[in-house]
């Protein structure tokens, strides 16, 4: 295979990647949050990005503090080849490690509207809501 064919590869998969992530966030939000209730640890990302693109950096840092490291992540994962360096396999794992931390210190130190638990609100808890209620409904 071709330099070319495999850079070609990897930017069609990482289109149609983003493509799918995006009619998710359209059609439901957050995918993680929609299906447990519970903000993921990139929660607000995309919002950061809209923010950056609007040219207000303060408002992209309130939605996640680690936005600017999206371009970094991708150009190790796409560009270099994650198993051609040792050292970005470090580095993921660092990065993995900060996005907790950063994580845990939005969820319970310094909380907002953006990263937030509503188990109430979790696709499984609504349907078995819904399923009860027509059976409640069906033995009337």
């Amino acid at each position: 295979m071709q330099l070319k064919d495999m850079y070609k590869n990897k930017i069609v998969s990482f289109l149609s990647v983003l493509l799918i992530y995006g009619g998710m966030v359209l059609l439901f939000g957050c995918p993680i949050k929609f299906l447990t209730g519970v903000s993921c640890p990139a929660c607000g990302i995309t919002r950061a990005w809209c923010r950056v693109l609007c040219g207000d950096i303060t408002g992209a840092f309130y939605y996640h503090p680690l936005f600017w490291l999206g371009p970094m992540l991708l150009g190790i994962i796409y560009l270099e080849g994650i198993r051609s360096w040792s050292w970005s396999k470090i580095v993921l794992m660092c990065l993995g490690v900060l996005f907790f931390l950063v994580y845990f210190l939005r969820m319970f130190v310094f909380k907002n509207e953006v990263v937030t638990i509503e188990l109430d609100q979790n696709i499984f808890l609504k349907g078995y809501r819904w399923i009860d209620h027509i059976i409640k409904h069906i033995k009337k």
